[in-house]
């Protein structure tokens, strides 16, 4: 469970900004003996502000990091991608810290870099009132702490991985036996990949889909649960072997000239992969039909790439990040999904679900309030700085009309309108076309 993230000097946050999901009455360490960490901690977080404000960073550091955690002995690129200083702070180091829970044990992990690599990482634990810290990294300098249960030989293991852009994480998830805390490497395995708006990573999530459904019925039938939530007249889903008429394509068009050359570029795995994709049956009581994925709407398919990773997270009680959750979305199925996170018949694992959207409609009571004060996140930028401002921050009366004050710019994050600059360039385009009729 994901209980805060800290990040400073990453992108558009020249300064430090802390996403909180710890309820505010909760002031302890750990929960007292009648409470537990589900009942102190929120399962949404849900960020709002203007296009280009930064919202997708704060989504994105998380992201990042799950990558640098799993790649960055094999792959530095994971870890310097995350050496992204603000344009303006790039002497400056780029620190991320992470406060979260794995088997009652609570953990605090820190990373800070330059443009030479790591400058220091550590890992506290906290197993009831008091921090134990269980490694400290400066530079290439490795330092365990006391009876942290690791043996001398993982310990020496480790040490050998110390590479300036090489994570201790990263070396330490490599040795057999890593002792009691381990749970603070298990957690990352419950964070899911960040859920982008960009086409690639809509391309690579859809075929994890399929792929998933595919290899197991379950999901398949998941999967069609999930269409008929939607209500938009499938009654069945299955999975197609055969040739999309795009792939025809390529294969007509490699097959006059250099043949051996163009198929030596895909293994028989991409090219089953290729070949499989979604038949939706369509039928009006009477009659069916069917119709490949491809001819669906663009709201259904992205129902569907977003439902079946959300599952998935309240399945194993993961964290899903999703950028743009309202992309192709009615506001009622936006409502729909962010509702099971809230859900304790549905959540029972505690999941949780954090987001970045424009639907202020979440920020509404009607027909029910969708989103707690304490889930609600603001993202401001001011100068090239982006800032993150809970809305619980402001004061709020229950009578409150938070959407309608929202769009006010009571609580800034909204886009500043500028019509005076806006009409200059109008007249300006204008007489310039005025005089291009006249010649």
């Amino acid at each position: 469970m994901l209980l805060t993230l800290s990040i400073c000097n990453f992108r558009s946050f020249g300064t430090e900004a802390t996403l909180d999901l710890q309820r505010r009455g909760f002031r302890t360490q750990h929960p007292r003996k009648d409470e537990t960490w589900q009942e102190n901690t929120w399962h949404r977080a849900a960020i709002f502000g203007a296009n280009a404000a930064g919202k997708s960073n704060v989504l994105r550091a998380l992201g990042q990091l799950k990558l640098a955690i799993t790649h960055s002995l094999t792959n530095e690129h994971w870890v310097r991608e995350l050496r992204d200083p603000h344009s303006l702070c790039t002497d400056e180091p780029t620190s991320f810290e992470v406060e979260y829970v794995f088997d009652d044990v609570r953990y605090r992990w820190g990373l800070t870099l330059n443009h030479s690599g790591v400058v220091e990482e550590f890992l506290e634990a906290n197993l009831s009132s008091r921090w134990r810290r269980i490694f400290e990294r400066t530079g290439n300098s490795l330092i365990f702490g006391s009876n942290t249960g690791i043996s001398h030989a993982a310990k020496e293991n480790i040490e050998q991985f110390m590479r300036p852009w090489a994570l201790v994480f990263s070396a330490w998830n490599t040795v057999k036996t890593p002792g009691p805390f381990a749970g603070a490497l298990q957690w990352w395995q419950t964070l899911l990949p960040v859920i982008m708006s960009n086409e690639a990573d809509h391309h690579n999530r859809h075929q994890w889909l399929v792929q998933l459904a595919q290899k197991d019925p379950t999901w398949l039938s998941v999967l069609q649960n999930v269409v008929a939530v939607a209500d938009v007249g499938i009654n069945k889903i299955g999975i197609e072997e055969q040739a999309p008429d795009l792939v025809k394509q390529i294969e007509l068009t490699i097959q006059p000239d250099g043949q051996a050359e163009i198929t030596d570029q895909f293994d028989s795995d991409e090219i089953t992969e290729y070949l499989r994709y979604l038949m939706f049956e369509h039928s009006d009581g009477i009659h069916t039909f069917s119709l490949p994925e491809t001819q669906e709407s663009q709201g259904t398919k992205a129902w569907m790439d977003l439902a079946i990773p959300a599952l998935f997270a309240l399945s194993v009680g993961g964290v899903l990040s999703i950028d743009e959750i309202d992309g192709s979305l009615h506001p009622l199925l936006v409502r729909e999904l962010v509702s099971y996170f809230d859900n304790s018949e549905l959540n029972p694992l505690g999941a949780q679900l954090l987001f970045s959207t424009h639907d202020l409609t979440l920020l509404g009571k009607y027909p029910a309030e969708s989103l707690h004060r304490g889930e609600v996140w603001l993202v401001e930028k001011e100068r090239s700085y982006s800032e993150l401002i809970a809305l619980d921050e402001f004061p709020i009366r229950d009578a409150h009309n938070i959407e309608k004050r929202y769009l006010q710019g009571t609580y800034g994050a909204v886009p500043i309108s500028n019509t005076t600059e806006l009409l200059h360039t109008l007249e300006v385009l204008r007489e310039k076309y005025t005089k291009m009729k006249q010649q």
